[in-house]
C-alpha cells in the first residue's frame, strides 16, 4: 500500500539517497560520469536536502510503499521562468519514482498529489523544466495536460543542456 506524506527533518538522508538514486537511474546513461558526480554532490547532499525540507517556500513529499521510499515530489514557490505566463504559478521542481516502482502508479500518485497541493495553495498554473532528451518524462507530462511554452539552459555538472519549459493551467 502506498502512502504519500510531507518530508520532515528526519527524512533528509532518505531524500538524499532517494534523490541520488532516482536522478542517476534517469540520467547516468546519457551523461558523463564526472558531470553526474558533480551534479549529485551539489544537489543531493544531506545539508541541501535538510535546507530544502526546512524552506517554507517548498513542498516536499515522499511516497512510501511497505515502509520503503518509492519516489518523491518537490514543489517550489518562487519566480517562474519567463516563458510561464499563466497566473499564480508554482514550479514542479522534481518528481521522481525509484525504477523498481516504475509502472506501478507511483508517478501517477505523485503527480495527482502535486495537482492537489497546487490547488489547495491557490495556484492556477503548474510549470516545470524537463530535459529535451527525456521522452518518457515529456510524454508523462503531456498526459497530464502540460504543454511546451519555452526552454532554458540547465547545467549538469559542466555540461550545458536544454530543458523544455512546460506548463498547464489548474
Amino acid at each position: 500500500m502506498m502512502k504519500i506524506r510531507p518530508a520532515v527533518i528526519s527524512d533528509a538522508q532518505t531524500l538524499t539517497d532517494l534523490g541520488r538514486t532516482t536522478f542517476a537511474e534517469t540520467f547516468s546513461k546519457d551523461n558523463r560520469k564526472e558531470d553526474m558526480d558533480l551534479y549529485l554532490s551539489e544537489n543531493f547532499n544531506y545539508e541541501k536536502q535538510l535546507g530544502e525540507i526546512k524552506d517554507p517556500n517548498r513542498f516536499i513529499e515522499i511516497a512510501w510503499i511497505n515502509d520503503q521510499p518509492a519516489g518523491f515530489l518537490h514543489l517550489l514557490k518562487g519566480e517562474p521562468d519567463p516563458a510561464v505566463l499563466g497566473p499564480k504559478p508554482l514550479e514542479l521542481s522534481r518528481i521522481y519514482a525509484d525504477a523498481r516502482w516504475h509502472g506501478k502508479g507511483v508517478g501517477t500518485a505523485l503527480m495527482d498529489r502535486c495537482l492537489q497541493i497546487a490547488g489547495e495553495e491557490g495556484h492556477q498554473t503548474l510549470w516545470l523544466g524537463v530535459w529535451e532528451k527525456n521522452p518518457r518524462a515529456i510524454a508523462f507530462y503531456k498526459k497530464y495536460g502540460f504543454e511546451a511554452v519555452g526552454q532554458h539552459n540547465f547545467r549538469l555538472g559542466t555540461d550545458d543542456q536544454v530543458d523544455i519549459i512546460m506548463a498547464r493551467r489548474l
